[in-house]
């Protein structure tokens, strides 16, 4: 009689686990489309002239520009959606149109640096290619005024 009961216990447990499980994935299944990005989509490829530059001696408080130039070498129209620079003394300037297959641009970095001292910033370019992000680097030293 006990045995009976248990096992009659563990059904509807079994039961219910399965039964919100189901109805879990169901909802999971059939909560509504996912948003779709054209970045996600069509991939491309791009090619730098250069990832790395060494802009060589530079005086403090003088901003110095290094200019990346760079083509779609891919079958699909190229947008760089995000450029983020790994400290606030480096802004960023990017074309926000998109790039044509065999067409080129250029991502503008601007240092300007506060301190003496040798220096390496990083750039991560985030765009509809297939590796992401691309990592651009600039160094140089920065001599006292």
């Amino acid at each position: 009689m006990i045995k009976k009961k248990i096992q009659n216990t563990l059904y509807w447990l079994i039961t219910v686990i399965v039964g919100v499980i189901t109805v879990l994935l169901f909802l999971r299944v059939f909560s509504g489309p996912k948003k779709i990005r054209i970045v996600d989509i069509l991939k491309t490829s791009m090619v730098f002239d250069t990832t790395d530059m060494d802009l060589g001696s530079l005086t403090c408080n003088q901003p110095e520009k290094a200019i990346y130039r760079f083509t779609n070498t891919g079958t699909h129209p190229l947008i760089i959606y995000r450029v983020t620079a790994s400290c606030g003394c480096t802004a960023v300037e990017w074309p926000e149109k998109v790039i044509h297959p065999q067409k080129t641009g250029t991502i503008t970095v601007t240092y300007d640096a506060a301190s003496p001292g040798r220096f390496r910033k990083t750039v991560y370019v985030y765009a509809n290619t297939k590796s992401n992000p691309i990592i651009l680097s600039l160094e140089g030293m920065v001599e006292d005024q």
